[in-house]
This record gives structure tokens, sequence and C-alpha cells, in this order.
């Protein structure tokens, strides 16, 4: 994509489908010649007025004027279109001839390709929507299960941009009277900072604190689920349960597993990453240590770490692996009672130790209880907004200053504005405020071409 912001007057088009043979491919164009360029490739004359926002039926011709395609057209006329520009929409057969002649006529009447990202930008630039939510469409388009599309569809619609407006008012608010009581003596809040203020941002640091804990398991794309245990307690049967399928031997020798496995499976629409991870044991041998050592760090990088113990011979986590975010799962529950289940609940307790529920990987009983129940636990809830690294990023950023705030009531009011305007700047970038362009191409370069 062109640095210079002049190349955002030229015409673009893109292949806005996928490539290859299809019944239908979308060609897309936008800018001040995208009528231009649909009156001289079907051939209607200047003297016709081409409605907007709906479809007809068309030749398309080469630049011998011949008939290439019997296409549908549509021109939707600046500013109620995407982008915010005249934008054409060629709806042709999805033959690669076709779509190439189509593509390189469209060039030849002035139009240029455009660059990965270019009308998602354009529409930013036009105020047709926010950058979070341009960043949503690409993540609905890259959705891998039903619960990360509907979230990035809620996006779209605005519901991370309206969480993160209405912290900005709310900051904004005492931004305004601080800087009042800084600029004028006389001003109704005295010394700047009142009761009133010190619960807005406390209000603030509680929302920012709820964002980043529910947004970190969505920045892998899947909810990251690591199997943990000592040997032969039933991980890679809970595993090749899941998977549907035999994905990892199975067998009463230990050390069976020694490098972790992973499967990625889609649980009542939400995308889980599980890993089977090496049993731990202390006489393990160099090879079988490294899977150990492999899996604790699964472990402590997973957003929940199931730790699965035999309720005949229970073997509990110590040292370092009470660090990951462990559950506790009583397996192999085929062998055992409810009333053991409730006495190594217990147990699991006393040890200050999370209690997940009861399984059997040998014939599923409790697996979708066990995998339904982890949502709670991960605080996924409709209403959370998915939150992209970067959106991560700023939000701490903003969480970080205003805590600063909170804790410098002793400070003069300036140096606690400072830290304010820090927190409303790291929040404004999210919906695209104040960013320099360098950054709005470093954030759209990694958008698909053709959106």
């Amino acid at each position: 994509m062109r640095s210079n912001i002049e190349s955002f007057a030229d015409t673009i088009v893109s292949v806005v489908t996928a490539r290859g043979a299809a019944p239908v491919a979308v060609l897309r164009l936008s800018g001040s010649l995208a009528q231009t360029i649909v009156r001289e490739m079907t051939g209607m004359g200047f003297e016709a007025e081409m409605p907007t926002h709906k479809m007809l039926r068309r030749a398309i011709l080469n630049g011998e004027g011949r008939v290439l395609d019997d296409a549908l057209v549509v021109l939707m006329r600046a500013p109620n279109s995407f982008t915010g520009e005249d934008v054409v929409e060629f709806h042709i057969h999805g033959s690669e001839p076709v779509v190439h002649q189509v593509l390189e006529r469209s060039c030849a009447l002035g139009a240029r390709q455009a660059g990965p990202g270019e009308f998602s930008l354009r529409a930013v630039l036009n105020g047709r929507m926010n950058v979070a939510q341009a960043e949503a469409i690409a993540d609905l388009i890259s959705a891998g299960s039903t619960s990360q599309a509907l979230s990035a569809a809620a996006n779209v619609r605005g519901a991370l941009s309206k969480r993160i407006g209405d912290l900005l008012a709310r900051l904004e608010s005492v931004l305004i009277d601080w800087r009042a009581a800084l600029d004028f003596p006389d001003y109704p809040t005295g010394d700047g900072a009142t009761e009133a203020h010190w619960q807005v941002l406390s209000d603030v640091a509680d929302v920012l604190s709820a964002l980043l804990a529910a947004g970190r398991p969505a920045l892998s794309g899947a909810f990251r689920v690591a199997l943990c245990g000592a040997p032969n307690v039933g991980k890679s049967t809970l595993l090749n349960r899941l998977a549907g399928s035999e994905r990892v031997l199975v067998d009463a020798i230990p050390g069976t597993t020694r490098d972790p496995v992973e499967i990625t499976l889609e649980i009542a629409g939400t995308l889980f990453s599980v890993w089977d991870t090496a049993g731990i044991r202390d006489d393990a041998e160099a090879l079988e240590s490294r899977g150990i050592e492999m899996s604790l760090a699964r472990a402590l990088e997973s957003d929940v770490a199931f730790w699965i113990i035999d309720p005949q011979e229970p073997i509990w986590p110590d040292g370092i692996w009470k660090q990951a975010p462990l559950a506790v799962v009583m397996g192999k529950a085929d062998l055992a009672d409810l009333e053991c289940a409730e006495r190594l609940k217990k147990c699991a307790y006393e040890r200050g130790l999370s209690w997940a529920g009861v399984i059997s990987g040998l014939n599923g009983d409790g697996i979708d209880e066990l995998m339904t129940s982890s949502m709670d636990q991960l605080r996924i809830c409709d209403d959370t907004p998915h939150l992209r690294r970067r959106h991560f990023g700023l939000i701490k950023h903003a969480h970080v200053h205003v805590l600063q705030v909170l804790a410098s009531e002793s400070l003069p009011l300036d140096m606690m504005a400072r830290d304010l305007e820090e927190a409303l700047h790291a929040l404004g970038s999210i919906l695209g405020r104040d960013v320099e362009m360098s950054i709005f191409e470093g954030i759209f370069s990694e958008f698909c071409i053709g959106k």
C-alpha cells in the first residue's frame, strides 16, 4: 500500500472473492472513476442514469468491444457505500480468464489494484466506521468457530466501540474538570479532584480490569486447555475421546506420551485448543524429562490446565505446577463412586485447588459438562467483546495509567492529568483517534486484499 495520503484519491479495484474456478466471482471498484469505468465496460453511455443500490444485468465488454461475460452489476453511490466513495461491484462467472480480463480492463480504464485492507481503510478515513469495527470485519472473515463469528459480528455492529466510547466519555469528563481547575482557580471543583471523580476513575479501572480478564483467552483465537497429571490417569484417553479418533497412543506403560499433542475442536460454538501432555513423575528418563518440561510450559501458558487424578491413586500437583491455572478433574469415574469423588473434591479444596468435575474417558461420562463448565471459568459470556492483541495492549496501558492516578491523590493535579491523558490516548487509539497514517497502514496491512 502506498504511504502517500494522495493515493487515496485513486480508484482501486480488487477481486473480493476467493481465487480459483467458481460459479461466481465478485470484483469491487471504489473511487471517483468507478462510474466511468462501469459505463465503459458495459457500453451504457453517459446519458443513462445508472440507479444506485440496484442489481442490473449487463454484458461486460473487453477492450475490443466483444462480450466477455454476462454479469450482474451494482452501483453504490457515495456516501452510502462501504468505503463512502462511489463503489461498483461486478458479479461475474468465476473462471480465471474472465476474472483476469475484467480486472485488467478496469486497470486499463484508470483503476489500480488495491492493497491489503485498502477498502476498509478508506471506510475508516471517510467516517463509515472506526478502526475497531474494521478490524472486526477481518476477524469475522477469519473466524474459526461460531462464538468467534458472533463476537466479531457484534464488534462490527459496535459492541467494543460502544464500550470503549463510554470509558472515553467518562474519563474525558474528569479531565475537562481538571483542566478547567488548573486554568481557572475559581472553577466549581476547587482543587480539581472531587469524590465523584475518584468514583468515576475507580469504576473505569474495574471495567478495564474485567475487559483484560475476559479478553486474555481470546488472543490466541482458541481457548487453551492443557491436560496434566501423573502417568496413566487418562489424559490421552480423554484427548482421543474429544478428538473422536485415536490421536494419541494409550498404554499402561508410563511415559507413552512424551511430546505435547494438540487437537482443535469446537464445543457449543466455542473453539478449544487442547493439549495432551507427558505424565509427570520423578523417575523419568532424559527424553521423557524434556517432555515433562514442555508439558509444564504448556500448562503455564494455558487458559485452564485440567489436573487429572486417578481415584484409586490420586497424585496432587506441587511446586511450580501450582502456578498454572489448575482445576482438578477426577478421571476414571467408571472405577469410583460418588463418595470417592466427594472425598477427593474436599482434598482438592484443602490444597487450595479448584475442582472442575468428574469424568470417564473410557465411556465419555462428564466430558461435555467439563468442557462447557470451563467456559464459565474462562469468563466467556455473550456480551464480552473480542479483543485483538492490539486492543489488549492498549487497554492494559490505559489500565496502568488509571491505576497510577488512583494511587496518586497526593500528587499535583497537573501530574495526575498527564496520566489521565495517556489513558485517554491509549483507549482512543483502539477506535483510531489521533493515529498516524503509518500506524493505520500497519494495522490494515494484515487484512486480506479485497477487504
